[in-house]
């Protein structure tokens, strides 16, 4: 994986949907959320429809009048994020839009299991409290595994 550089605040957002959740207040079932690539801020906005008029209206909303106009969007290949209304967004404001690799269950195994510099964990073990069990290690002695009958 080749790392997405960026040295400006606020020039490159990620931006994903949540969802579907447990219905809220206002039959509220998603959450549009974008981080900026530079300094990690996350904005979101919970949605009751993911269509594209609700992205138009959360970067509006939450992103260019907060931060000024994005350079580049990156997103996920879902379908509101195809439309030909973000299509004229993106050309209106000259923000290049760029679509996001579909990562792979193995790639998502291999960040999840990597200690942090910051932290010297593992994301797993800090949600869970355990490491992960890998494949290579499945059926091997390993000391959590000879433990579990006690």
């Amino acid at each position: 994986m080749t790392p997405i550089l960026n040295h400006v605040p606020f020039a490159m957002w990620g931006i994903d949907l949540v969802g579907k959740l447990l219905k809220a207040k206002a039959s509220l079932e998603y959450v549009v959320v974008a981080v900026d690539y530079f300094s990690k801020w996350v904005e979101a906005m919970p949605l009751k429809k993911t269509g594209s008029d609700s992205i138009v209206r959360f970067l509006w909303k939450h992103v260019i009048t907060r931060f000024g106009v994005p350079r580049i969007l990156v997103c996920d290949n879902g379908p509101q994020f195809e439309s030909e209304e973000l299509a004229q967004f993106y050309e209106i404001y000259i923000i290049e839009h760029r679509f996001s690799p579909s990562i792979i269950p193995s790639v998502m195994v291999k960040l999840r299991t990597t200690p942090s510099h910051a932290t010297g964990e593992t994301p797993f073990s800090l949600v869970y409290g355990s490491e992960a069990v890998l494949p290579a290690e499945a059926g091997l002695p390993i000391y959590r595994h000879l433990r579990f009958n006690e």
